[in-house]
């Protein structure tokens, strides 16, 4: 058919799994079976399968979500580059996409390629460039709180974001959070809470530190006071940045270690070292 000249491969590329499968046994039938593919992160959806060989081969299911991906690419905090070197010697989180290997091509080389002779082999990689939380933590904004209500901490809190983004809209956030604490208790238990909210006065990601060694009550399940605070502010059209810097977070203080040094670090510097270190071991 004509308007299928130069469509050599098709790749189904979205956070719809069936409709990718759809994608690919569509275009299975038009460019072959063997030049479809598509991304999933259902364990052990495979191509191969006699039953569903026309759904296209499986690729990158290592890899986040795509529209987690591209939020990423678009706010530089990934990157895709080409290079003939290892992707040991990346700096970041790199994946490799696809390799070529003299005149021939490798999509998703899972366990690396071997060149043979005198071949160059030259891969894609998606490099992903920073952590979540450690994008969203400034100096600035950690501080030890004596606040004797979850009101006081929050307008405490937000009042450091405000510093930083006049934008933002302190009494509005403040209520805001205060709301979203009392429908949906954010205490992570052992001490930490995790109150979130987004705001369309942001363009960015933002997480302020607080310990506070007197302990407030967050209604945590295990009734233990909190006495360390990740507050995450951010913007409207990043629900999947925000997630995952919310999951960044719990990997990070589901460590026993980590969740007491946090409480008991000196100064603030030291606080923003233990976030650090422990971001870097996650």
């Amino acid at each position: 058919r004509p308007e299928l000249q130069g469509i050599g491969y098709v790749l189904a590329i979205t956070d719809n799994e069936d409709l990718n499968q759809l994608i690919c046994q569509r275009w299975s039938e038009l460019v072959g079976r063997e030049k479809v593919f598509r991304c999933t992160a259902t364990i052990g959806d495979v191509a191969g399968d006699p039953e569903t060989e026309s759904s296209g081969r499986v690729v990158w299911q290592r890899l986040p979500r795509p529209s987690l991906l591209s939020a990423e690419l678009l706010r530089h905090e990934a990157s895709v580059i080409a290079s003939t070197m290892p992707m040991e010697s990346m700096r970041g989180k790199a994946a490799a996409l696809a390799s070529m290997i003299g005149d021939r091509v490798e999509i998703d080389p899972q366990d690396g390629v071997v060149a043979e002779g005198d071949q160059t082999v030259s891969t894609l990689y998606l490099r992903r460039d920073g952590d979540y939380l450690l994008r969203a933590v400034q100096p600035e904004l950690v501080t030890t709180s004596r606040a004797r209500s979850m009101s006081q901490l929050f307008e405490e809190m937000v009042g450091l974001i405000v510093r930083a983004y006049p934008r933002l809209a302190r009494d509005e956030t403040v209520a805001e959070l205060l709301d979203r604490e009392s429908n949906f208790p954010t205490a992570l238990g052992h001490g930490i809470a995790v109150p979130h909210a987004y705001s369309h006065a942001l363009d960015t990601r933002v997480c302020a530190l607080a310990q506070v060694p007197d302990g407030l009550d967050f209604k945590a399940a295990d009734g233990e006071p909190v006495r360390f605070v990740f507050l995450l502010l951010s913007p409207e059209g990043d629900p999947e940045g925000h997630l995952a810097t919310l999951a960044e977070i719990a990997r990070l203080v589901v460590v026993e270690s980590v969740r007491e040094e946090l409480i008991s670090a000196p100064n603030s510097i030291s606080v923003l070292d233990v976030v650090r270190r422990a971001c870097a071991a996650n």
